[in-house]
């Protein structure tokens, strides 16, 4: 397996330290049993809806990306294959790009400079953005299964390179 995605929103939880803290376990725990090998992204929600499952003001990206660091440097701080695949593009507003930036791609200390940016956007409205396009190119499907994601279930499309 060459790419493992780990959406990791629509949790049930209703406050942003307590989505934080779960989008920190599922770090840690993807990070133990993925192979060095493997590329891992962890999901972050990008979308604002509020519904069975969601709840806009807890899951965030703040919130999201503060969850990741910390089972990243609980567990495998030195990990290069690894990153955050935002869900989903022309739902996110220029705060969720801000928080993008600062807390992730500027976040970084000079010590993981050298993992590669899952995308840098080149424009912040629109569902095709050009470097979101080409992250497609030489993807194929291999299966849809269903997985559950906290309380609810959801079925994805799973993609190797």
């Amino acid at each position: 397996m060459d790419q493992i995605a780990v959406m990791s929103y629509d949790t049930m939880q209703p406050l942003q330290s307590l989505y934080g803290g779960y989008v920190a376990q599922q770090t840690s725990l993807a990070l133990e049993v993925t192979p060095m090998s493997t590329d891992l992204l962890m999901g972050l929600p990008f979308y604002h809806e509020n519904r069975f499952g969601h709840w806009a003001h807890a899951e965030t990206v703040p919130a999201a990306v503060r969850g990741v660091r910390l089972g990243l440097s609980r567990t495998d701080a030195g990990r290069t294959r690894f990153g955050v695949a935002l869900y989903v593009d022309f739902a996110a507003t220029e705060d969720d790009w801000a928080a993008y930036r600062r807390d992730w791609v500027r976040g970084s200390t000079a010590r993981y400079e050298e993992r590669l940016l899952i995308f840098e956007p080149s424009h912040t409205s629109g569902s095709y953005l050009r470097s979101t396009a080409r992250s497609f190119n030489g993807i194929r499907a291999l299966s849809v299964i269903r997985m559950p994601s906290g309380q609810t279930s959801v079925q994805h499309l799973v993609m190797l390179q």
